[in-house]
């Protein structure tokens, strides 16, 4: 791909992430092209298909989730500022995996970043559970159910008080500790 058309399609993504976040992923897609600053031609070229935007946007958030998880290097607060940080991500963005569920078309996208969120997410169990800030049989599974619950703290993804998602990633992570005097 030329470097004018990924930059218009990275501007594409990077509009719709924005714009899914603010309004939800019912909005016309023709506002997501006037955002990035292109025409419609240029969307429907490069997402023929709303199913194709979301996926690329889930990829960019998780991108950005990769990131954030190999710069941050204090591992004592990791766990809790990932669990915010996911549990806005899939708030927000849960209505989409749902949707993408539903369409053949992309199950394996969808499957291939599920893999990639579990190896994210077992590197942070390995990281916490190395300075003692998860509890010993703390898992994967256990992360993706509190990220469940985290959904449902914050139940409108638009609210902009995000006082209960910082509530019950406390609790969860108070859940998640380990013991006093558990071994690992």
């Amino acid at each position: 791909m030329r470097k004018d058309a990924a930059a218009r399609r990275d501007r594409l993504i990077k509009a719709a992430a924005d714009l899914f976040e603010r309004d939800g992923y019912d909005i016309a897609l023709e506002a997501v092209a006037a955002a990035a600053g292109v025409g419609r031609a240029t969307l429907y070229r490069n997402f023929p298909h709303r199913g194709g935007l979301m996926t690329a946007v889930l990829t960019y958030k998780l991108e950005a989730m990769e990131r954030f998880v190999a710069t941050h290097d204090d591992d004592t607060t990791l766990l809790p500022s990932f669990l915010r940080r996911q549990g806005l991500v899939a708030t927000v963005h849960g209505p989409a995996v749902a949707h993408l569920l539903a369409d053949p078309a992309q199950r394996q996208a969808l499957q291939s970043l599920r893999d990639r969120t579990s190896k994210l997410v077992q590197q942070i169990v390995m990281r916490a559970h190395a300075v003692g800030r998860l509890r010993p049989d703390a898992n994967v599974e256990h992360l993706r159910l509190a990220t469940r619950m985290l959904m449902a703290a914050r139940a409108w993804p638009h609210d902009p008080d995000v006082g209960s998602l910082d509530m019950a990633v406390d609790i969860i992570v108070r859940g998640l500790l380990p013991s006093k005097g558990a071994t690992g």
